[in-house]
């Protein structure tokens, strides 16, 4: 019963139905959301952690040295007389 103490219609129940639905469905949409953020996040970690780690691997020493030796030699035979 309401709060008139009479029985419940079926448009009152139509109406606190449709009011419920459309609660769910803000909530629903707020988690929607929420989860592609989450995705966008973990898309955005993984592009960093390969960017680091490619970042990392031009950086070492090995690969500096061998850019090295390779600009020495380019170098050497722009050089060379002709």
């Amino acid at each position: 019963m309401n709060s008139n103490e009479s029985p419940l219609t079926k448009n009152d129940l139509l109406e606190a139905l449709g009011a419920i639905e459309q609660r769910l469905d803000v909530r629903l949409s707020s988690i929607e959301r929420s989860l592609e953020f989450g995705h966008r996040i973990g898309g955005l970690e993984k592009f960093v952690d390969s960017t680091t780690r490619r970042l990392a691997e031009l950086e070492s020493p090995d690969r500096l040295f061998d850019l090295m030796l390779r600009v020495d030699e380019i170098e050497r035979k722009l050089n060379r007389p002709q």
